[in-house]
């Protein structure tokens, strides 16, 4: 039976019933969420989202055995009893498909290390979903909150380098929130970026976000009269907090008649599907935003198509 001290030492942990898991299953579960940072190289937030959906997971199959749940309790029929579960739950088919990727790496990661003899969850499939379409800013709606008075706003040149930022570079939020000053180099106008995996590329961005930046970074260095740190500092002097960007984005895109949405990923879409629409390499657009593989880049082209579809049913004479 674990400890307590055991059942605390979790990152990020909650409380479990007692007897619930073995000691061996404890200790495995946190050493796997030790190597999901420091070999895999997961961010924070995904290391916290795999052990939750683990956690949940784990804590169901324990209230249906009468014994603390051990590493090698975790078999095909249980596997396949807790997925029909989730489907008995009507837990929505993204979220089956989130904890089943989750429970998947704790499973690899148990039968390499031996406490497992198969993977149980290599023959589950996980419901199957319909292409979601990103959501975007159209781009003359998007051009004209940029182009704003965004001086006579409180904080309005940070804000206006952030939107720029995001738009120019297609960089995620937490790209963003980790930047620092060195990081932007404003006479070739491009950016260092550390991306998922912890693996780097440099994005260019242009003349107005350029602009944007140079103006918020001559205010920024007024207020605290140093070259370095982050870019986007937070009230306490370390780095901005993802939810302040998240409010700051939604503030600004909750202005426009026809946004796709109110967050941070809506202008990273926006980013993508522009460039496409106006002729860009869908290959120079992967590189760009960081994606490891060419397969999630061409859902912009699923974005494309439907615009000149629109585009043809309004104004076609045969296309109705």
């Amino acid at each position: 039976m674990s400890s307590s001290r055991e059942r605390a030492s979790a990152p990020g942990s909650m409380a479990r019933p007692a007897a619930a898991w073995d000691r061996g299953l404890a200790a495995a579960f946190d050493n796997w969420q030790r190597q999901l940072a420091s070999v895999e190289g997961k961010s924070p937030h995904t290391v916290a989202a795999y052990g939750r959906d683990v956690r949940a997971a784990l804590d169901r199959l324990a209230a249906t055995s009468p014994d603390p749940l051990r590493p090698r309790d975790l078999d095909p029929p249980r596997a396949r009893a807790y997925l029909a579960w989730l489907g008995a739950s009507r837990v929505a088919p993204r979220s089956v498909q989130r904890k089943m990727a989750a429970l998947r790496s704790f499973c690899r990661y148990l039968k390499a290390r031996g406490w497992i003899p198969e993977d149980p969850t290599t023959s589950l499939k996980a419901p199957r979903l319909g292409r979601r379409l990103p959501r975007f800013v159209p781009e003359e709606e998007l051009q004209d909150l940029l182009d704003g008075d965004w001086s006579a706003e409180p904080n309005g040149l940070r804000d206006r380098a952030i939107l720029e930022l995001f738009y120019a570079t297609g960089m995620r939020l937490s790209e963003l929130v980790s930047l620092q000053r060195e990081d932007v180099d404003l006479r070739r106008q491009t950016v260092r970026v550390l991306g998922k995996g912890r693996k780097e590329r440099i994005v260019v961005f242009g003349e107005k976000a350029r602009e944007a930046i140079e103006q918020y970074r001559e205010q920024l260095r007024a207020q605290h009269g140093r070259a370095s740190g982050p870019l986007f500092p937070g009230r306490s002097g370390g780095t901005i907090s993802p939810r302040t960007v998240q409010r700051i984005v939604g503030r600004h895109l909750g202005r426009l008649a026809r946004a796709g949405g109110r967050n941070p990923h809506v202008l990273r879409h926006s980013f993508a599907t522009h460039l496409l629409d106006r002729g860009a390499d869908i290959r120079a657009i992967q590189e760009l935003l960081g994606h490891a593989s060419l397969g999630t880049t061409q859902v912009y082209t699923h974005v494309s198509v439907e615009t000149l579809r629109r585009a043809f049913d309004q104004a076609h004479p045969r296309a109705r």
